[in-house]
């Protein structure tokens, strides 16, 4: 296989969006921040550097995850250090090791994560959550979103060195996976599938151990563990600044970051806020007052927002 053909079968990242499904209609993001309401209203959301979701946030109670971002390496290690695997017999032996000595402990873990960062917007498949009322929104909001048009090519964008981009393979979207067997298939399919391409010109080569390594991480992100995190229902939407070509300087594919009050890193993606199907409020004269202050900041044909009162959703939804 060519180098060219090798650097297509990493970017290829239908693992990913075979797990969405068409009748998930509508996403919704909790939020206890009206500042955060008003940016998304005005077209951008703030999405969150992964690894800030591995350390301890004092503002909420929410849960951290400590694998976040980690649990794919575990996986990968799971699976390369067993010779009986039939994924890992595909690989070269001298790919494999240098694959594992690249991951083989925490230390190494972070220091990979934090050389190939990547950015994340969460959303719930249930518009109906007590559960992520009581842990994100407290007595704030729910933004509900139709997804088919949040998502649609061309809608999303963001500003990196070379200019602004909205190329839908810097985006990647889908549920999460929860169940283990899943990510183990999963990441043995994509083993199976890179260790056959590779040729003698490419199974030593440290860019390329690099890059299976990078594409491993990045659908990764999309992975939870199931005991702690399934409640959340989450669907999220994933920035991708891995480069695409082994010779343009990746810097040029990597969003431009900001650092906000709570100290979290986080770039700034744009959208279409027609997106937008209605508000859920458990304060609607708060949201009320909030969206009239906004009205000379959006457009002038901008639809008229449904605001909802979400008490009493929720005790329809648990009737």
């Amino acid at each position: 296989m060519s180098e060219n053909e090798l650097l297509h079968c990493n970017n290829d990242y239908t693992c990913i969006s075979d797990n969405d499904a068409d009748d998930i209609k509508q996403i919704g993001h909790y939020t206890n921040s009206a500042e955060v309401v008003k940016s998304i209203l005005q077209g951008n959301f703030w999405a969150t550097d992964m690894s800030c979701f591995r350390h301890p946030n004092v503002d909420t109670k929410n849960k951290t995850d400590v694998n976040e971002g980690v649990l794919i390496f575990q996986n990968i290690r799971e699976i390369l250090q067993d010779p009986n695997d039939k994924s890992v017999k595909c690989l070269p032996e001298s790919f494999r090791e240098k694959a594992l000595e690249k991951i083989k402990d925490q230390l190494c873990v972070d220091q990979f994560i934090g050389d190939h960062r990547t950015h994340v917007i969460s959303f719930c498949k249930n518009i109906y959550s007590s559960y992520m009322w009581e842990h994100y929104a407290k007595e704030g909001y729910e933004l509900v979103f139709n997804k088919a048009a949040f998502v649609k090519e061309g809608s999303l964008s963001l500003v990196t060195p070379s200019g602004r981009r909205n190329e839908a393979k810097i985006f990647n979207h889908a549920p999460i996976v929860y169940d283990h067997e899943k990510q183990m298939a999963q990441i043995e399919q994509f083993i199976q599938k890179y260790g056959k391409n590779l040729d003698s010109d490419t199974e030593d080569d440290d860019y390329f151990v690099g890059l299976f390594l990078r594409h491993l991480m990045y659908v990764g992100n999309f992975y939870k563990t199931e005991n702690d995190f399934h409640e959340e229902e989450e669907y999220r939407l994933l920035v991708n600044s891995i480069s695409p070509d082994r010779y343009v300087g990746s810097v040029d594919h990597v969003p431009i970051e900001e650092k906000a009050d709570n100290g979290k890193d986080h770039i700034v993606i744009s959208y279409d806020p027609r997106s937008i199907d209605r508000i859920l409020c458990k304060d609607e004269i708060c949201m009320k007052t909030l969206f009239n202050e906004l009205r000379g900041n959006l457009p002038e044909d901008f639809p008229t927002i449904e605001i909802v009162d979400a008490n009493e959703l929720l005790r329809d939804s648990r009737e």
